[in-house]
């Protein structure tokens, strides 16, 4: 469906144009930030039927009761809005309050039409994104992949690196992280990482701060940065993390390593080449093998590859993604080169939340969905170092995050809808769920169209 700003006041009535009475997922874009292509307009559209494809195919959804959406609300791109064959408006991007208007009549619009379905927030500009995920979550059945799903991606990959090294996931709370991006993704993932240390491994708010250490593009942000305060819009919470001593603001990546000695760093900057090889050698100043994560899309904006990360560590690192690199062969030994891909998470996530009817997603339930996965790497995987379950197929992920998910769900006490998911759990424990969550997914059976009697086709 496409709705634009001209649509103000009517978008309930043009919801029933959709020609489903029933929709269980929606993907929405505005197209601002399509990863690693800038502002698309309606051409972000292509994103969100590419997410539902995987809902459908990695979740089961019935590809007749998901929804891709766009909202046409201008586009700043310059290119775009003088190409003749365009097919959006030509206009500067809505901004300020019309646009949080529109936003808030298209959930209402969808909520009326189809009140049980879970709206998945898609490629918004990072200054929006956070603001609609906080204006939304504790309303509607609804979550941003870009910020929660990526975030409980890297906790799981976290997760699975504690695995690799044979520690408990509780053992992330004594790890030290420096961490390049200041900006949504990497607000997601930081303040979902915080949450984990906290409300699993024991340690207070304030504490959980302390273990990270965030760089921009001016250097490592302190309690010093004079735009602090504006910089939260982008990240929020950003204050919290900055680091008490103001002598150290702007101190660059390759002397806060040197400094911090962390255990793990992670890239969202979309910078290429930042961890360069005196930065990647420089975090191989510990006993234990350094764990790095550039997680920037697509390749061309990856911090380094997993060549060069392994070549400048010696072949000791824990390697993981945000493109897909291949493995890296080390004296004979294939060392695998996993990749941080959120179609792990947010298709058994959305499948839980959604056919559970839990009415939000909580940010326990996203940490339960990184847990869940770590459960799933065998033997195999972790010889090769893989931090995600790389054997394991899809709709086995899907399934039994989706079981954890309404687990989480039931325990937090939220009043979840199904009452049939929820007595399969209350009778017969998670493998009577997972039952359930298997009797639910589409599967892409097809019956033959024209009966051949045998012998007829020769």
């Amino acid at each position: 469906m496409y709705f634009c700003r001209k649509d103000m006041g009517e978008l309930a009535s043009m919801v029933y144009n959709g020609d489903s009475d029933q929709v269980d997922a929606v993907v929405v874009t505005d197209g601002s930030r399509v990863l690693g292509l800038g502002d698309l307009g309606i051409g972000g559209l292509g994103i969100s039927i590419g997410k539902l494809d995987l809902y459908v195919a990695a979740g089961g959804f019935h590809p007749r009761r998901v929804l891709p959406v766009v909202l046409d609300v201008g586009t700043n791109n310059k290119a775009l809005r003088d190409d003749p064959r365009y097919l959006g408006m030509r206009e500067d991007r809505l901004e300020g309050e019309e646009y949080f208007s529109l936003i808030d009549e298209f959930m209402a619009a969808i909520k009326l039409r189809w009140p049980t379905a879970l709206v998945q927030f898609e490629d918004f500009q990072s200054k929006h994104a956070i603001k609609l995920l906080m204006r939304y979550k504790t309303e509607y059945l609804m979550f941003n992949d870009d910020i929660q799903g990526t975030a409980a991606t890297v906790l799981a990959g976290l997760y699975g690196a504690m695995k690799v090294r044979g520690l408990e996931p509780g053992d992330l709370k004594n790890q030290k992280f420096v961490v390049a991006g200041a900006g949504s993704a990497g607000s997601g993932v930081l303040l979902t990482i915080r949450n984990a240390i906290c409300r699993r491994h024991g340690l207070t708010m304030a504490e959980a701060s302390k273990v990270f250490y965030i760089i921009d593009q001016d250097g490592l942000i302190s309690k010093g940065r004079k735009n602090l305060a504006e910089m939260e819009d982008l990240f929020y919470d950003l204050s919290s993390f900055a680091v008490d001593d103001q002598s150290l603001e702007g101190l660059s990546l390759l002397d806060t390593i040197n400094m911090v000695k962390p255990n793990v760093l992670i890239g969202l900057s979309a910078v290429g080449g930042l961890f360069n090889k005196e930065v990647l050698a420089a975090m191989n100043q510990n006993e234990a093998p350094p764990i790095i994560f550039p997680l920037s899309n697509p390749t061309s904006r990856s911090e380094c590859t997993a060549e060069e990360a392994q070549e400048a560590t010696g072949g000791r690192c824990i390697f993981a993604s945000g493109t897909g690199f291949a493995d890296v062969t080390i004296e004979g030994k294939v060392v695998a080169s996993s990749q941080c891909n959120n179609r792990y998470i947010f298709p058994g996530l959305a499948l839980g939340a959604a056919l559970g009817q839990t009415g939000v997603v909580t940010n326990a339930m996203i940490n339960r969905a990184a847990e869940a996965l770590v459960e799933l790497i065998d033997e195999e995987d972790l010889a090769r170092r893989a931090t995600f379950p790389e054997r394991a197929d899809i709709r086995e992920i899907s399934c039994h995050l989706a079981a954890k998910v309404f687990q989480q769900a039931v325990e937090e006490g939220l009043k979840v809808a199904n009452k049939e998911m929820l007595e399969s759990l209350q009778h017969g424990g998670e493998a009577e769920l997972k039952t359930y969550i298997y009797r639910k997914m589409w599967y892409p059976d097809y019956r033959p169209l024209v009966y051949l009697p045998p012998g007829k086709g020769e």
